[in-house]
């Protein structure tokens, strides 16, 4: 669905509680989020969606760009929702795309598409033609990118993947070259599993969206060194059921997105938990699988919701970007203000305590061998997609790595995650079905058979 360039807010507000701080004295502080406008609805035209997973805005010109997975492309717009252009084509060759998850646009403009199922990241210009494929198999650097999601790039042209299939994220230089690899597989302190967004806080520190442990952990992005995290499984407060991505605003807040608890989380620049933004449903500033967020540079918050097939954003009154415009976008640096007109600064209050980041991992299932036999006899008979989780699943997990599908070298954990999404869809490709990245009748008939 197209939006006019006037788009006409809607009165109603998301009011989120912040969590009560102590300052010396207990005191409450309130903020409201305000759900402004959406764009998209479920289709192949333009300015439609089948399954969005990513988004990135260019600061510059304000142009949001969102990866739209199940349409293999990627789908421009202007700052006020309005369709401009797709840029990308389903297929293998340069500048197509097969099933895109994440997606960043560098300083330049340039934009980096994580290629999931062809495995690989597809750089384009600011224009939207094709520049270069890095991580692509048989490349000099001889490395694969097994199953690519969140993409960062820092201020040096240094790109930053979130590599699902092996579970760590990798860093490559601005030619493509593998520099460094962070994360591997497990629930400890700096180990992953199914990293899903990446963001970079100017301060040279790299936050990982870690989904199936439903966390947030903090890397130093020079050396990979682990620092913190923060966040556990859950449905309360600072908790999550697979943390999917992760943004900043210009004052430093982080925002996460809970992607089975249909919210996006704030939380201070030290992990504190702040506010809840959002509720399940598929009204306005409701979310049904919110999957990706990004801020552009007047804290606007965009929310991609993969199930409801649209992107929605919210305004705070409570948000006032740094001087000189600008959050601390993860493509960008901190703005520093020039000293002749940096405001002076606010008192800084007697803090009696803040929670620390959390340094121990919490406790998460176990990840059941990949070579669990399959139930004898299992039929799927349920629909299940992204968020689903239990034996069904798991079922589901053994039965697509025997078949070639789910990767060997990935734990079967009975989370439907971006893996098995993208699992799913390489089956479907295999037998005909349309490539949705759902278990529905069709493909629960073939694999009963």
């Amino acid at each position: 669905m197209k939006i006019s360039g006037n788009i006409k807010t809607s009165s109603l507000a998301v009011i989120i509680v912040v969590l009560s701080m102590v300052f010396g004295s207990v005191s409450s502080v309130f903020a409201t989020f305000s759900y402004s406008s959406q764009f998209g609805t479920f289709g192949t035209g333009d300015g439609q969606f089948d399954s969005p997973t990513g988004i990135a805005i260019n600061s510059t010109t304000g142009h949001i760009y969102v990866a739209d997975s199940v349409n293999d492309r990627i789908e421009e717009f202007d700052s006020s929702g309005v369709f401009v252009a797709t840029i990308g084509s389903s297929g293998s060759g340069d500048g197509q795309l097969d099933g895109p998850l994440g997606i960043a646009v560098d300083s330049s403009g340039n934009i980096y598409v994580a290629d999931s199922a062809n495995k690989r990241v597809v750089k384009f210009d600011s224009g939207g033609v094709f520049s270069a494929n890095f991580g692509h198999p048989g490349e000099v650097d001889l490395f694969t990118v097994n199953g690519p999601w969140g993409v960062v790039v820092d201020d040096s042209g240094n790109v930053y993947v979130g590599d699902i299939g092996n579970n760590t994220i990798l860093e490559l230089d601005s030619s493509g070259s593998l520099v460094q690899t962070i994360g591997s597989l497990g629930s400890g302190n700096g180990q992953l599993n199914n990293p899903g967004g990446l963001a970079l806080d100017g301060l040279g520190n790299l936050y990982v969206a870690d989904g199936a442990n439903h966390r947030v952990q903090k890397f130093n992005a020079t050396t990979g060194a682990y620092i913190s995290q923060f966040g556990s499984v859950g449905s309360g407060n600072g908790q999550f059921n697979n943390s999917a991505d992760i943004a900043f605003d210009s004052l430093g807040n982080i925002y996460v997105v809970d992607e089975v608890g249909a919210r996006v989380e704030e939380f201070t620049s030290d992990g504190v938990f702040v506010a809840i933004i959002g509720t399940s449903g598929s009204g306005n500033g409701q979310f049904n699988l919110p999957i990706a967020i990004d801020i552009d540079s007047s804290d606007n918050l965009y929310v991609v919701d993969f199930s409801n097939n649209n992107v929605q954003k919210f305004t705070s009154a409570a948000s006032t970007p740094a001087p000189g415009g600008g959050r601390r976008h993860p493509e960008y640096s901190t703005p520093t203000p020039s000293p002749s007109t940096s405001p002076t600064p606010p008192p800084t209050p007697t803090i009696t305590s803040i929670p620390p980041l959390i340094s121990t991992p919490f406790p998460t299932p176990t990840p059941t061998s990949s070579s669990t036999p399959l139930p004898v006899r299992f039929v799927f008979h349920s629909f299940l997609t992204r968020g689903s989780r239990g034996d069904a699943v798991r079922a589901l997990q053994i039965k697509l790595q025997q078949l070639g599908f789910f990767p060997a070298n990935v734990a079967v954990n009975g989370n439907f995650g971006p893996v098995t999404q993208a699992a799913v869809r390489a089956f479907q490709k295999a037998h005909g079905i349309s490539p949705v990245g759902s278990v529905g009748p069709l493909t629960r008939k073939v694999l009963n058979q």
